[in-house]
């Protein structure tokens, strides 16, 4: 599990800018923490008739286990198309992906496969790391199937159902991850070394979010005042008990909005582990922006 707390970026749509939200409010706690994810655009051409298109997919970006981005060039192209590679179209229709290969843009060493093919849908991509990891993420969202192998051929593999194996427990979950809708919690279940199941548990509580950061040419994010979202309030440990040990939790607050009594901005203002056994939480600070990862969870 992890949490980005560069949680607001501006976003442009046609001449309009404003403060949006990251993927899950800044948490990565699925698939994405142990392979990232891909995202992508896609835009659809059309051309005469109607039934025969081209689909473009680029601008690819690889979004790490930490949360750090990778960006590619090149461009996958879906084609069913009489003018240009795929024969015919109409009552012999052809459909064939043609893909590329591209090295990440930012020094990182990562490499983006898409393979060409001919296909009911686009081929998933296959990140290979400069370590020598080969990694199958899900696209477009951190969630869903996903698969990363080392040099050694150490795994750990993510079903859709929020299972998580890996190279010792290829059969039986390692890690079960049940996620309904918040406000709903969110557990984390596994074996502990006692060989009883220990679970983590996430809960939210509903907010009105409201930005107030007063930069020209960009408009704040819920100016309505009743935009609302359930954020992360406390993680409870395996050992959490309401009445015997009511400590053993994290605890999150917001900063507030200014001039906007009642709502928050959703920066976090303060985490808090209420019992000092370290050995649950050691934050660490990766890089600019302040990801931290937290980590025995």
């Amino acid at each position: 599990m992890s949490y980005d707390t560069t949680v607001w970026y501006p976003v442009t749509s046609g001449s309009t800018t404003s403060w949006q939200p990251v993927y899950n409010w800044g948490w990565r706690g699925q698939t994405e923490t142990a392979t990232g994810y891909v995202s992508y655009s896609l835009t659809t051409v059309y051309g005469y008739p109607s039934i025969c298109w081209t689909k473009k997919y680029n601008n690819y970006v690889y979004h790490d286990a930490w949360g750090a981005a990778h960006s590619f060039y090149g461009e996958g192209d879906y084609y069913n198309n009489p003018q240009d590679r795929c024969g015919t179209c109409g009552t012999n229709v052809k459909l064939c992906f043609y893909g590329f290969s591209s090295i990440a843009r930012d020094g990182s060493g990562y490499t983006l496969s898409l393979p060409n093919g001919s296909y009911g849908g686009v081929p998933f991509a296959t990140l290979y790391g400069r370590d020598g990891k080969v990694i199958n993420p899900p696209e477009g969202a951190g969630t869903g199937t996903g698969n990363v192998t080392d040099r050694n051929g150490n795994f750990i593999s993510v079903d859709g159902s929020g299972h998580f194996y890996d190279t010792l427990s290829s059969t039986i979950a390692a890690l079960t991850v049940a996620a309904p809708a918040p406000p709903s919690s969110t557990t984390f279940t596994y074996t502990a070394p006692s060989s009883v199941s220990a679970t983590y548990t996430m809960k939210y509580t509903t907010y009105t979010v409201q930005t107030n950061f007063g930069c020209s040419n960009i408009t704040d994010y819920g100016t309505n005042g009743t935009t609302t979202a359930s954020l992360v309030s406390e993680i409870d440990l395996p050992d959490y008990n309401a009445t015997t040990n009511p400590n053993s939790r994290y605890t999150f607050t917001y900063e507030a909005t200014p001039s906007h009594s009642g709502n928050v901005t959703h920066r976090r203002k303060q985490w808090q582990y209420h019992v000092r056994r370290r050995k649950h939480c050691r934050p660490e600070t990766l890089y600019a922006g302040h990801r931290q990862q937290l980590l025995g969870i």
